[in-house]
């Protein structure tokens, strides 16, 4: 076995040695790779003279026991344990069941060094998305992959170069990554905290988009410039802590549905009373829909009774999804569009349909926005309108009971959980899309409270009245069979 290496080392002109302050401007090398070698000296190089900054750290078995090499020594290598420690005479025990042992490192079996970069200097910038590209922010180990990521979002984290403005010229996707992953997936982060020289001065890189880059200046200010202008680009990378995935409950066991006391008609109570757990998403709806239904709607669901009891059951979990579909993309639209902001309900209404929980996740951004949005709106309008023309608009827009049907089914109909109870990996944040949604559309229910709906909302992409009421009832229609 060769020797064994743990901690940071340097490598100047091809040799490598053992170093001190691995991310100070001048890197010192060391003469001797024993902690306690006696003379040892400090050799100090430029950033820019160096081949390479390594962080190392090692693992073996020792006694049959997993141990870390914690340094290496004139007279052995240290290696040590959180708990379990060997029966052995060199075992120095520490608290809380840590220990430590001095041992000949020819006693060492299976030992594995995993090797990380910790600082690299280049004279320019290395576009690309490969492992030799420059980077900047922070990076999260999936598999064999290490890719930019952005903040943890109920225990899921987006991943992908779209994140960076994608410097390497690919299909940028914005700020919400090409994709999510489970936290429970991330091996490992790190984060790369990238400097250079722009026109003679030391900067620091913040984001990168394209052959830009913003830079901060010495003097706090900020500036964007050429990318091919950085010179003596540096990058130092370090560990950074995996993110806690959130711990949840076990999802609350919610009450069987059921219709009021008395519904009629009494075939379809005792349906949706007594039918199979395998129709649970189905019944649920039936249940929803039939307290805010008008006589035409109870009418629409009695006639359905049949085709309901032949639903197929092992399509119900898609009548959840299109359930919150119709809450994301059509109910919460509408709301949206209601309180005059026409844009972003046109974004909630073209987004690609809820199918799944990714496609839903896919919908929290424009839901921010649109939530943001509308509470500036809310803000704006407790003054009251601002003159005598304004007031008059206001109530005549409040007139006629446009949003009476909004309310009533959204009331009941819109889905506030996620689909079969959210006991998948993406249930919290499913969970999360929708309580987002249900305050979009609270916010905009106090917009439309005050000023009524938009005059300019367009009814032929935003239902009102009975025809919100029909949009709800398709739901129906399509679990059951187009001739329901």
């Amino acid at each position: 076995m060769g020797a064994v290496r743990v901690g940071f080392y340097v490598v100047v002109g091809g040799e490598e040695y053992a170093c001190e302050a691995p991310y100070a401007p001048q890197v010192r090398a060391l003469s001797s790779r024993f902690d306690d070698g006696p003379g040892r000296t400090a050799t100090p190089w430029l950033r820019t003279e160096v081949d390479r900054v390594l962080r190392v750290r090692t693992t073996a078995r020792w006694r049959d026991v997993d141990v870390t090499v914690l340094t290496v020594r004139s007279d052995g290598v240290v290696v040590g344990g959180p708990w379990g420690a060997p029966d052995a005479p060199e075992v120095r025990h520490l608290t809380h069941g840590a220990w430590q042992a001095v041992v000949d490192p020819a006693e060492l079996t299976e030992v594995r060094e995993r090797e990380q970069d910790v600082l690299r200097c280049r004279p320019r910038w290395v576009t690309g998305t490969g492992p030799e590209a420059t980077r900047v922010g922070v990076y999260a180990f999936v598999g064999d992959d290490v890719l930019p990521c952005g903040e943890p979002w109920e225990g899921l984290l987006p991943v992908g170069f779209g994140l960076t403005g994608d410097p390497g010229g690919g299909a940028a996707t914005g700020l919400s990554g090409d994709r999510l992953v489970a936290l429970s997936d991330v091996r490992a982060m790190e984060t790369v905290a990238t400097t250079a020289t722009w026109r003679g001065r030391l900067v620091g890189v913040a984001v990168v988009e394209g052959d830009a880059v913003l830079v901060s200046l010495p003097d706090g200010g900020t500036e964007v410039v050429p990318l091919d202008e950085l010179t003596d680009v540096a990058e130092e990378i370090r560990e950074a802590p995996v993110p806690s995935v959130p711990a949840r409950s076990a999802p609350p066991v919610a009450s069987a549905p059921s219709l009021p006391p008395g519904a009629q008609p009494a075939e379809l109570a005792a349906w949706v009373g007594d039918g199979e757990p395998a129709h649970r998403e189905l019944r649920d709806l039936v249940a929803a829909l039939y307290r805010s239904a008008d006589v035409d709607g109870v009418a629409a669901l009695a006639r359905a009774l049949p085709r309901l009891r032949e639903a197929d059951p092992a399509a119900d979990t898609a009548c959840g999804y299109r359930r919150l579909d119709w809450t994301l993309r059509v109910a919460t639209a509408t709301w949206v569009a209601a309180a005059g902001l026409g844009d972003l309900a046109g974004l909630l209404r073209q987004a690609a349909p809820v199918t799944d929980d990714a496609s839903a996740v896919g919908l929290r951004d424009v839901l921010g926005r649109a939530l943001g949005a509308l509470q500036e709106r809310v803000v704006e309008i407790r003054s009251g309108p601002v003159d005598e023309w304004d007031e008059v608009a206001w109530r005549a827009a409040r007139k006629g009971g446009r949003a009476d049907a909004l309310v009533a089914v959204s009331k009941t109909v819109c889905l506030v959980r996620a689909v079969g109870r959210g006991d998948g990996r993406y249930a919290g944040a499913v969970a999360a899309v929708a309580v987002r949604a249900s305050e979009v559309r609270q916010a905009a229910a106090r917009v439309v409270a005050r000023r009524g709906v938009d005059p300019g909302l367009d009814v032929t992409i935003h239902p009102l009245g009975d025809a919100f009421r029909r949009s709800a009832l398709d739901l129906v229609r399509d679990v059951s069979g187009p001739d329901a």
